[in-house]
């Protein structure tokens, strides 16, 4: 029998989703590839589930179609280009939202360079935003704990990732009377369940 070795970590350091150090075991062109990885496996995943969703509504009859389109969030059910488009319209905003706070802190508070901080900005917005839990450090975040200028917009990608498009396009179309919406219940179904388990 052969044995394989394995790099090893203390305990504490893992995520549970890495069986290495990701900061240092992978090279940078190992992290770029983790990245892409990454917005490929996120954006996949929201844009079938909104399809999914819409090709469902499509096989029920006419009532039952007029109900389960109201709970697709308003994405247009003859069109994959307009779901692809909104799954990255929205990925792009919260993720660059997110990076800038990000890489504003890393250079401005932990004296990183500009284009280090970038990186990190970038690489931690998508893997909060797409729930990946990967980070460029070996303790993963630990070391920021106590700083909430990195804690909330990272809480913030994973809280808003995790919601999915339909749910988000819902929110947004209801954003000018939100709390009459939520008052009178007019949100579908899907997204109330989406908010209360999210709460």
């Amino acid at each position: 029998n052969r044995t394989h070795s394995f790099p090893t970590r203390r305990s504490s350091d893992l995520t549970g989703l890495s069986v290495v150090d990701t900061a240092t075991f992978w090279s940078g062109f190992g992290h770029i590839v983790i990245f892409v990885l990454c917005e490929l496996g996120g954006l996949g995943v929201m844009t079938l589930t909104s399809l999914v969703l819409m090709r469902l509504s499509r096989r029920l009859g006419l009532r039952a179609r007029a109900s389960a389109s109201t709970e697709v969030g308003g994405l247009d059910p003859g069109s994959v280009k307009s779901v692809v488009f909104a799954v990255g319209r929205v990925a792009l905003i919260v993720q660059s939202v997110i990076a800038v706070l990000l890489t504003l802190r890393f250079y401005l508070h932990y004296d990183y360079d500009f284009r280090q901080s970038l990186w990190y900005g970038i690489f931690h917005s998508a893997s909060a935003f797409n729930n990946l839990g990967f980070a460029l450090f070996t303790d993963n975040l630990v070391g920021f704990g106590s700083d909430w200028w990195i804690i909330i917009p990272i809480s913030v990608g994973i809280v808003v990732g995790g919601l999915g498009l339909p749910v988000l396009l819902e929110l947004w179309n209801h954003r000018k009377a939100l709390y009459r919406s939520v008052r009178h219940h007019r949100w579908t179904i899907h997204t109330r369940i989406m908010m209360i388990g999210t709460a």
